[in-house]
């Protein structure tokens, strides 16, 4: 056996050699890259939940007249939609396992507007617990699609090829 750590031990006898295991995930690396990852996924959905709540308080104060009776519905979706831009970034940047990148950066998402709701000292008795529950719910869901977008993205890749640039390309491998 290898004298290296479990993980090597493991990949070597499974997948064959040490570049294998590294292409499975079970370096060190990939554990530090994805916290990396969901630690700036969930501040950029942090960020850009605030900036649309900003956006769309303005625009909730036009429309409404009486916004308190929407506010907490839109606060609801504008969290959602902060989630899933920070669990798609957040699975660009990690480049592979969208679905725990993004579940991950949904999880820390809701943790953190949680702490806040609970250190603001503003409990609002007209939002129930459900609905907080759904709220999390939510976050995490949108989070874990972004991620699962992201992954399945490509860049600016041109689609269009023709039968023959096909053909080449698939003779080579």
């Amino acid at each position: 056996m290898n004298s290296g750590n479990i993980y090597s031990e493991i990949s070597s006898n499974s997948a064959g050699s040490k570049k294998d295991a590294t292409k499975s995930g079970f370096q060190g690396e990939s554990y530090t890259k994805m916290a990396k990852s969901v630690i700036i996924g969930t501040i950029i959905s942090l960020f850009s939940s605030v900036i649309l709540l900003i956006v769309f308080a303005f625009i909730i104060n036009l429309m409404f007249g009486d916004p308190d009776k929407v506010i907490n519905i839109f606060t609801g979706i504008i969290a959602s939609a902060g989630a899933l831009i920070g669990g798609f970034r957040a699975s660009k940047m990690n480049g592979s396992n969208g679905l725990i990148s993004g579940l991950m950066t949904g999880i820390a998402t809701s943790i953190v507007i949680f702490i806040i709701m609970i250190f603001s000292g503003k409990h609002d008795s007209s939002v129930s617990a459900v609905f907080r529950i759904v709220l999390i719910i939510c976050q995490v869901v949108f989070a874990t699609v972004g991620g699962i977008f992201a992954v399945n993205s490509h860049g600016k890749k041109n689609r269009n090829y023709s039968a023959a640039s096909f053909a080449a390309r698939n003779k080579k491998k």
